[in-house]
């Protein structure tokens, strides 16, 4: 019993901690790319790209592999907290299925071990081309003119 409260009161912790980051990521995407309420798929898509730059963060401190599926589960968890306030400025509608980002992912795999042993700027180039891969799959191919990777 005590261990379930702990879990809960972690829960809260971490839903409180990715709300504020969700909030302030958002507010910079719709600074920095102009993305309107209506535009959910590119949205979508920047959030999941900021989303893996802060897992792989955590991944260059402590951790030994990148872990796609908590990125994702981690902005879906949000995304579903955030869709249950009414009153919310910052609730949308995700209308692309999470198939979509863990079947795109699954195809690179193997590399996974192989690129967790590269230094940081060939893992950084390497969650670049995942996320173009997101985006370019989300939006069906086409690729807008905001979404430029820094390929140094």
């Amino acid at each position: 019993m005590q261990e379930k409260i702990k879990n809960t009161n972690w829960l809260k912790v971490k839903f409180h901690i990715l709300k504020q980051e969700y909030e302030v990521i958002e507010k910079f995407c719709r600074t920095n790319f102009e993305i309107s309420k209506e535009d959910e798929q590119d949205f979508i898509a920047t959030m999941i790209f900021f989303f893996a730059n802060e897992e792989l963060k955590e991944e260059a401190n402590c951790r030994d592999t990148f872990d796609f599926k908590k990125v994702v589960a981690d902005f879906w968890e949000v995304q579903y907290e955030l869709n249950k306030i009414k009153s919310n400025n910052y609730a949308l509608v995700a209308n692309v299925p999470i198939k979509t980002f863990t079947n795109l992912l699954n195809n690179e795999r193997e590399l996974y071990p192989e690129i967790a042993k590269c230094d940081g700027n060939i893992r950084q180039t390497f969650m670049s081309y995942q996320a173009f891969l997101l985006i370019q799959s989300i939006k069906g191919g086409k690729l807008g003119s905001k979404f430029v990777f820094d390929k140094k």
